[in-house]
């Protein structure tokens, strides 16, 4: 455990003031599988003479066949308990500066792969980064259990499925194009989330982010797997209040890297007050000039691409403010969303915070106002 707390403090120690400010739940790092199965690692002989070829399903059907029909020769699946990555991101190196939070994790891959050496962020290869993309997804996964008390055996994914979500992660559009159109029949050609009946599970697909490079690569995977992860949280699509969905991507991803932001396929696509930067000076002087629109206003919607632009940032703050100060509250306000029927989301958020929404809402104006500095 002292390795394990050293290498927490190095992290912790390396943030930026901007996000080293952002409150956030205690994460534990610890219990990343040693070797997860990796069609890679198999190929290089990492796992061990023991480790067989497994069989594996992906979008419903034999995994090989998908594999094959993918065609890359640089593809990479690595499977854990939780998840199955499948990745044909290229290699290369992070920004310096703009990935704080890679602390926490590159001494583990470094365990991996000791030839990365070295205390400067290196450039990685393509088996490399899609190993440090399944520790991002691990360590959120874990920071989002001890958030929500919530235990793997009591885990479930969105709408009570079980099986593990589906993660494809490609590195060319080409790629992209070829696999949605056989596998998805959706054309949506900034990416989408998937549900697979047959297999009891989701995930989404990703083509390269509009702006090239890992740090982008980065916020991306885990903006998109934090809507993942709040969905099977809150076990019922149909009551999630898109502010909450909004707010909890934004403020995760912004907590990696606020040097990059992500509006993902499913959200408004105004850039506005709210693109890279740190966004809560923006929200501090949209609160002062009372020009913030009334929480009452959108408190109750729940299809999340029916949001505007200020709309995200106030949900980021919102749940920057819920964070620090009302976790119970928010432990009750999800689970009282896990409802089987519809619910009336006004009832419940009182119900949970013991406040009405529009006293929410001067409450957390009134600590923006405290907070918050004016840039």
């Amino acid at each position: 455990m002292g390795r394990i707390a050293a290498i927490l403090a190095l992290g912790f120690a390396l943030l930026t003031p901007a996000v080293r400010a952002q409150r956030e739940p205690k994460g534990r790092f610890t219990d990343y599988p040693v070797k997860p199965y990796c069609t890679e690692c198999l190929k290089r002989k990492m796992l061990g003479a023991e480790e067989k070829e497994r069989p594996i399903r992906l979008m419903q059907f034999d995994g090989k066949d998908v594999l094959d029909f993918i065609g890359s020769r640089h593809l990479i699946l690595i499977e854990t308990e939780d998840f199955k990555l499948v990745s044909t991101v290229p290699g290369d190196r992070f920004a310096p500066g703009t990935s704080p939070r890679l602390a926490l994790e590159l001494p583990m891959l470094r365990e991996r792969f000791p030839q990365i050496g070295g205390s400067k962020l290196p450039k990685l290869d393509r088996h490399q980064i899609a190993h440090l993309f399944a520790l991002h997804m691990h360590r959120v996964k874990l920071e989002f259990w001890e958030l929500f008390e919530t235990r793997a055996s009591s885990y479930s994914g969105i709408m009570n499925r079980k099986n593990k979500h589906e993660i494809y992660l490609f590195g060319s559009q080409r790629e992209y194009d070829r696999f949605t159109d056989r596998f998805t029949g959706l054309q949506a050609r900034a990416g989408q989330e998937i549900i697979l009946h047959q297999d009891d599970a989701v995930g989404f697909v990703r083509p390269p982010p509009p702006s090239p490079g890992l740090d982008t690569w980065n916020n991306t995977i885990i903006h998109m797997w934090v809507h993942l992860l709040l969905e099977c949280q809150v076990r019922n699509a149909y009551n999630r209040p898109a502010w909450l969905d909004a707010g909890f991507a934004h403020w995760w991803e912004r907590r990696e890297s606020d040097a990059i932001n992500t509006f993902c396929f499913s959200e408004s696509r105004e850039v506005g007050n709210f693109g890279s930067g740190d966004w809560r000076p923006r929200v501090r002087r949209l609160v002062e000039s009372g020009k913030a629109p009334d929480f009452a206003n959108f408190a109750d919607v729940t299809e999340i691409s029916s949001i505007g632009n200020l709309e995200h940032g106030l949900a980021f703050s919102m749940v920057d403010y819920i964070l620090e100060h009302k976790k119970k509250e928010l432990r009750d306000y999800v689970g009282r969303l896990g409802a089987a029927e519809r619910i009336d989301q006004s009832a419940v958020f009182r119900a949970a915070f013991k406040m009405s929404i529009p006293a929410f809402d001067e409450e957390w104006r009134e600590w923006v106002r405290k907070t918050y500095s004016l840039r």
